[in-house]
């Protein structure tokens, strides 16, 4: 985590770069990183999809001996050189990094760094919730209540410094019956961005039907995630996207040659 934390200050401090759009490099690096590892995980999503239609014929004959299906299976992934789960193996081991990013993010070590570098586009700190109201915060803190390490933080840097820390922490804000309502503008944008990058993946119809919920889903959940993780997340997306539409195009350039016979 405090590695993370150290490139993001090394791309503020010494190339005067906003925090947010250190966010947006070190996503490059890491997708630039596993380049070849992703590229992999669409050739193998592109081969299953192409023995699909077998794998159905062969789920038909033989969907009352589980037995005969899976060593017709697996011959058929032999034949063809198809490892189903090398698609989830990029996945995998990409989770970690994630994962750490998200602490990094979320860390108040990161709330902490100074304040002039963390305001991106519409948002004041980079290190909060997009839509969260610093003022609505100040009042839950006082009135008590569980004070983890992060609220401590976030109520001391509105005791510093008021004139940032005030009021939403999106300059998107609406007033609603005396109150300021921040519109989630990053989660928003997380959605359609997760939305193109799954229209751009070369899977079975079936699966798309099943990942369908996706972009819901990283809705709900950046609603409740620092603009940092929100922009890591949405610059990821796109990233995904445009690698996945070089390859598609590669591919057509250059046909595989999978041939997939009918069932005698």
């Amino acid at each position: 985590m405090q590695f993370f934390i150290h490139l993001l200050e090394i791309l503020h401090d010494y190339l005067a770069l906003n925090y947010g759009v250190a966010i947006i490099i070190l996503t490059l690096a890491v997708k630039g990183l596993f380049w070849g590892l992703n590229a992999k995980q669409y050739e193998s999503m592109a081969a299953m999809r192409k023995i699909q239609p077998k794998l159905k014929e062969l789920q038909q004959k033989h969907k009352d001996n589980p037995q005969a299906l899976q060593k017709e299976m697996l011959g058929l992934y032999k034949q063809h050189n198809v490892n189903p789960f090398s698609g989830c193996l990029p996945m995998l081991i990409q989770l970690p990094i994630l994962f750490v990013l998200y602490a990094a993010l979320n860390s108040t070590a990161f709330i902490n760094l100074p304040a002039e570098g963390k305001g991106f586009l519409w948002i004041k700190d980079i290190s909060f919730v997009e839509s969260l109201n610093f003022s609505k915060f100040q009042q839950e803190y006082e009135q008590g209540g569980r004070r983890d390490e992060r609220k401590t933080t976030l109520y001391n840097l509105t005791q510093i410094n008021p004139q940032r820390y005030t009021g939403a922490n999106t300059r998107l804000a609406l007033p609603l019956d005396g109150r300021v309502l921040g519109i989630p503008l990053l989660a928003i944008l997380v959605a359609l961005t997760t939305y193109y990058s799954q229209k751009t993946m070369d899977i079975d119809p079936e699966q798309q039907k099943m990942m369908a919920f996706m972009p819901i889903m990283m809705l709900l959940i950046c609603f409740n995630l620092s603009a940092g993780i929100s922009i890591y997340l949405a610059a990821s997306n796109l990233v995904t996207a445009l690698q996945q539409m070089y390859l598609k195009n590669r591919r057509r350039a250059a046909p595989a040659t999978i041939d997939v016979p009918a069932l005698k």
